[in-house]
Formats: C-alpha cells, sequence, structure tokens
C-alpha cells in the first residue's frame, strides 16, 4: 500500500497537482463569507419603521490544523491586509510559486463584487501573514474582459511551473451566459478561453458557477489530457443543471445534463464540483444543498460517461454525522481519494457549521465544527482548498 501511495504521489507531483513537500505535510484552507470587518451594510425596507440595517462583512481566510483548530489569517475588510472584499468570496484554489518540492505559494480567492465598478477581483494571499494583493480586476479593462468571478482553478505548466489560472465568471460572455478566463498569475491579464454564449465552442450555458482543474497524465475524461470541467446550476434540457468538460482551446462539450433520467437521479441544488485523483484515474463530485433525505443535502459523483450516483447522503445518520446545506469541497492531498465538503447549517446562530471529510465510500467524520469553542473562529464556510 504504501508503494502505491507513493506511486500515486509521483504521479500527481508530475500531472501538477501537487508538490513533493505536500507528501509530508498538508495545509487546508476555509472561505468564510461570515466572519471579518464591516465592509458595507444592507437597508432591509429603506425609510420604513421595520427597516433593519444589516452589516455585511469581509470575509475571512482560515486556516485549519491537524486537531481541527481554525485560526483567522487574512481578513478581508481590514486594509491594512491588503484591498478590501466586497463581502462576496466565492471559489478558491492553491497558487504554487515555485517547481515541486520547493514549495511556497498563494491562496487565490475570486470576490464576485470587489474591484473596480463591482464588477468582480482574483485576490491572491500569502498564507503565511495574510497579504492580499489584487492579482486580477475584472472592473479594469486594461486586464481584459470580465464581470463577477465566481469560481477558480489552477494547472501547472511543465514541471510544475509556468502555470495559469481557470476563473469561471457566471455574467461574462455572449448574451452574459458566463464565461471561463485563462488569467496570467503574475500580470492578472485576462483572456477569454470558452464563452458559454457562442455556439460555435459547443453547447451553451447559462449560470456557470465553479470550475475545476483536470491535470494532465490522470487518466479522466480527457484521457490523459489535461482539461476543466465547470459546473452550471441551471443549463440543461428542463434547466436542472450541469457539467461541461471544456478544453485548453477553449471547446466546450456535456458530460452530464441533471435532467436526463438514463444519466442518474436529479441533482436538485448543485453548489461545487472537484476533481479526485486517485490510482484508479480523476473521478468527478458535485455537492448539492437540497439533495438527499429531508433536503439536507449530497454529494454526488459523475463517471467518465456522465453517468451520476450517490456517494453520500448528509440526511442519514448511517454515514456519519449529519449535514444540512453542503457547499465547497476540495479533495484530500494524500491520495486518499477522500474529500472535505465546507456545510454552513443554513447560517445558524450560534453557528453549526462543519467542515465534513467524506471517504470514496461515503462515510462522513468531522473534520472541524465552529459550535465547538476552542476551535473558533468559523461561522459560514463557503469553499475550501488543500495544499
Amino acid at each position: 500500500m504504501q508503494a502505491q501511495r507513493t506511486l500515486l504521489w509521483m504521479v500527481l507531483v508530475a500531472a501538477g497537482l501537487l508538490g513533493a513537500a505536500t507528501v509530508q505535510a498538508q495545509t487546508t484552507v476555509v472561505v468564510d463569507n461570515g466572519l471579518g470587518t464591516q465592509v458595507s451594510s444592507l437597508q432591509t425596507d429603506p425609510g420604513q419603521p421595520d427597516n433593519v440595517n444589516v452589516p455585511i462583512l469581509g470575509g475571512e481566510l482560515l486556516m485549519i490544523s491537524a486537531n481541527g483548530t481554525l485560526t483567522a489569517f487574512s481578513d478581508f475588510g481590514n486594509p491594512a491586509q491588503g484591498p478590501i472584499g466586497s463581502g462576496n468570496l466565492g471559489g478558491t484554489a492553491w497558487v504554487p510559486s515555485g517547481p515541486p518540492g520547493e514549495g511556497g505559494g498563494s491562496v487565490a480567492v475570486t470576490d464576485a463584487f470587489a474591484g473596480s465598478n463591482g464588477a468582480g477581483a482574483l485576490f491572491l494571499v500569502n498564507p503565511s501573514n495574510g497579504q492580499r494583493t489584487l492579482l486580477s480586476d475584472f472592473g479594469n479593462g486594461w486586464q481584459g474582459l470580465g464581470e463577477n468571478p465566481v469560481g477558480v482553478a489552477y494547472v501547472s505548466g511543465p514541471s510544475g511551473q509556468g502555470g495559469t489560472l481557470y476563473v469561471v465568471d457566471k455574467n461574462s460572455g455572449t448574451g452574459h451566459n458566463g464565461a471561463v478566463f485563462a488569467v496570467d498569475p503574475v500580470s492578472g491579464n485576462r483572456i477569454f478561453l470558452s464563452d458559454f454564449g457562442n455556439g460555435s465552442e459547443g453547447p451553451g450555458g447559462v449560470n456557470p458557477i465553479a470550475i475545476a482543474a483536470v491535470p494532465a497524465g490522470v487518466l479522466s475524461v480527457f484521457g490523459a489530457s489535461g482539461g476543466l470541467v465547470v459546473l452550471d446550476d441551471v443549463e440543461g434540457l428542463h434547466s436542472e443543471g450541469s457539467v461541461f468538460t471544456v478544453d485548453f482551446q477553449g471547446y466546450r462539450t456535456y458530460l452530464s445534463d441533471f435532467s436526463i433520467s438514463t444519466e442518474g437521479l436529479t441533482i436538485p441544488g448543485p453548489q461545487a464540483i472537484a476533481v479526485v485523483p486517485t490510482l484508479r484515474g480523476a473521478s468527478i463530485v458535485v455537492t448539492d444543498n437540497l439533495g438527499g433525505t429531508n433536503s439536507q443535502g449530497a454529494l454526488w459523483g459523475i463517471s467518465s460517461s456522465g453517468v451520476r450516483t450517490l456517494i453520500t447522503d448528509f440526511g442519514v445518520s448511517s454515514q456519519g454525522p449529519q449535514g444540512i446545506t453542503p457547499s465547497g469541497i476540495a479533495p484530500t492531498i494524500d491520495g486518499s481519494g477522500n474529500v472535505l465538503v465546507t456545510d454552513d447549517f443554513g447560517d445558524q446562530l450560534p453557528s453549526q457549521a462543519q467542515i465534513f471529510l467524506v471517504t470514496p465510500g461515503g462515510q462522513r467524520s468531522i473534520y472541524s465544527r465552529c459550535s465547538v469553542a476552542r476551535l473558533a473562529p468559523c461561522r459560514a464556510p463557503m469553499a475550501i482548498t488543500q495544499y
């Protein structure tokens, strides 16, 4: 078994999915939209007696230690740590700064309404001190087009260097049907990779909300070639959502249409998508906050032929502690096939939010939870990554 794990690690390093140093250590980062310094406010009923001034917090990034303790390290409402956010943090990904084995890097985070004219932004965050830089301002036309980025994935170049960030934007493109941009990780300049409103590039989309990378060298829906998978929560035969594959030339194909019953049960509330490399190849997983028993959520697997299978039902206690609103997802980097899933529990107060670890067989355990004071801070974990 150790030899198999070592082989998998070598494949993942060669594919650019992780650095050599991570075979011994791992760091988990959570995006929490329920924390941080206030950046704005919302009037619920302006000018009326029942009006309530609701504070909008900037959000924070948290690290999870081996014992589940959460430590905040970047407050997106604190200008001392860099440009502030809008309170709409979204997807996250790890961006290595050097070749495998040398360590170092940044955490990439999207904010749908930060940046110039509220058009969104892609930030890079130094995990050692929480300092942020605004890598790509989606309201700055000098860096390219764009509007409302919501998800991000990173693909390493040859030998783990010279990679590219891929950002899914739910309002860009022809007809505002969404787009995927390739973003230079140094300059922040953006170019269209795939316009979901342009039928010449493949089937059209409506509202792409999440993205994940399939590294080259890991057997998957792309064979041994790399590519991207994009989750759209509206597109499909009956507007119930779908998953697209997108190659690095920007051409799209349907992988799974949630309206087609021959491909499996419908996923009623798709939230996020991840690619999980294993010794048998890469599997695709999707979180669902409306499926499962009592609509408590579910985790689905999607095969290379687009067939959907239920991995875990968050309303079934025999599979582990129950959830309510699973959202963000990321594979662990140990090659086990396990995934981490965030659940904000409907933003209940005091927060009952949890981060689950889910095995390939669907068994759940608690990785960290917000209701335990010694593990705080934590309130509304929405996205997660591990490196």
